[in-house]
């Protein structure tokens, strides 16, 4: 199985004749979750798909890299993959293209899954609050309020600028009481890896409701749209 690494993990860059390709990425090795750097050299150059082998520089263990071409502004470019995929969480499918959430936001975002295949539970914890207080703060700001700079009292203007159900503030007050919990020391209150994937999880939820399903609901309404256009233009020539 395949999995993507995002354009954030790419360290270095070759271009070759306006086609852009990584010979360097830093992303969790499926073999043994280390964040490790590997080096990428191509062994063909089909413009296509590309296909390279590398070795993890801490277990030494092998993985296959496969770059999908795609065209990239005026030139090529590509979808990075590696496989296996390893027992690693993935991104959220969507939130690249997810309208409203900022580049800030979405590295934040990457950085926390990072840290999670990394099995940095208490970092994990810290940068899910450090997400969420992102998001908050765009919206607030968005919606031209002058919130407070605490995000409690950030979540409870919330309700005022968009409408949500008790669950979802329940949800986003969870994320903010954990990542307290994990950025203060405490041995009796250190949070473990279930903590960390159930506050991924819920992540994942509030950025899904708040940017992908409306940004996902717009396109299909566009196309939707579109196709109704086309039909009135095939009845008018018609007649």
């Amino acid at each position: 199985m395949l999995r993507y690494i995002p354009f954030e993990g790419w360290k270095q860059t070759a271009n070759e004749v306006n086609y852009k390709y990584p010979i360097s990425v830093n992303t969790n090795c499926p073999h043994c979750k280390v964040r490790v750097n590997y080096k990428l050299s191509w062994a063909t150059r089909t413009k296509i798909v590309e296909y390279a082998k590398s070795s993890c520089p801490s277990c030494q263990k092998l993985s296959i890299f496969i770059f999908i071409t795609k065209a990239s502004g005026s030139g090529l470019s590509g979808d990075l993959f590696i496989n296996p995929s390893g027992d690693v969480r993935h991104s959220l499918s969507g939130i690249e293209d997810a309208h409203g959430l900022s580049t800030g936001i979405k590295n934040a975002y990457y950085s926390t899954i990072q840290a999670f295949n990394g099995h940095q539970w208490i970092a994990t914890t810290v940068l899910c609050r450090r997400v969420l207080e992102g998001i908050v703060k765009g919206i607030v700001n968005e919606n031209g309020k002058n919130g407070s700079p605490i995000l409690a009292q950030q979540l409870k203007q919330l309700p005022d600028q968009i409408d949500f159900s008790k669950p979802i503030l329940t949800l986003a007050d969870a994320i903010r009481k954990a990542g307290n919990i994990g950025a203060h020391f405490d041995e009796d209150k250190e949070p473990d890896q279930e903590v960390a994937e159930s506050l991924m999880d819920v992540l994942d939820y509030l950025i899904e409701y708040l940017f992908i399903l409306p940004s996902q609901i717009e396109q299909l309404h566009n196309k939707i749209e579109k196709l109704g256009q086309s039909d009135v233009q095939e009845l008018d020539e018609s007649e």
